[in-house]
């Protein structure tokens, strides 16, 4: 793997004893409860585009029964793109978000309740908000009608696909963002009512709780620094 490479390490929501390493491709491997240890045999195995090999910041595992290897994953350009290892036929995959092109990707998280609901964290922009909310769902009936099979490129070795992001005919909704001249370092939703979310902002001194329903702000805790 590259230096410059990050890894990210993902365990499945779907599948207890899935885990997922993330980087310069997608690995599945399998934890064995009894030893306590992954095992040598790897479920799945996807491999980017060349174009995009260093280029995931962050990554987030899909909550969904129905197609259990689908991935968010946000790049360094500001690009949010779907990938899933097993079903290349998944209503999501080759779609990508584009609103913050130029600033860093940095967290995703998806809500387990509500599984089209889909938090992202950016760097700072002055002039911009650094967390965003977005409803996958509302391009969904578009990408299952315009999204094709990828085509094979090597004959030799058929697990090589040819992937072509699809363009944002159809883009996918902002619900809701926040945020404005802050940096957006991680994020989660908090349960067990996933109807409130916290975000690490001012280069990870501050928490805030937000309620994606409004714009008022529950709560923040500002951090000490680390004197030691």
């Amino acid at each position: 793997m590259r230096m410059n490479q990050r890894t990210e390490i993902c365990w499945s929501p779907n599948i207890s004893n899935d885990l997922a390493e993330i980087g310069a491709e997608i690995i599945i491997h399998v934890f064995d409860k009894p030893t306590k240890k992954c095992t040598s045999n790897r479920r799945l195995n996807f491999t980017y585009p060349v174009q995009e090999k260093n280029s995931i910041k962050c990554a987030a595992w899909w909550p969904s029964t129905e197609y259990p290897y689908t991935f968010a994953l946000g790049q360094t350009n500001g690009r949010i793109i779907f990938e899933n290892v097993k079903d290349h036929h998944h209503p999501l995959c080759h779609r990508t978000i584009d609103s913050k092109q130029g600033r860093a990707c940095s967290a995703l998280s998806w809500n387990t309740d509500s599984p089209y609901l889909l938090l992202s964290g950016f760097e700072r922009n002055r002039t911009d908000n650094c967390v965003v909310l977005w409803d996958v769902q509302t391009s969904k009936q578009s990408i299952s009608t315009t999204n094709q099979p990828p085509t094979r490129i090597s004959q030799q070795n058929p697990n090589d696909v040819e992937y072509k992001r699809l363009d944002n005919t159809n883009p996918v909704k902002a619900l809701f963002e926040t945020g404005m001249g802050e940096a957006c370092s991680s994020l989660t939703w908090i349960r067990p009512e996933t109807r409130f979310f916290a975000a690490c902002t001012a280069f990870g001194r501050l928490i805030k709780l937000y309620d994606p329903r409004g714009i008022l702000i529950l709560l923040s805790l500002y951090l000490p620094r680390d004197h030691s």
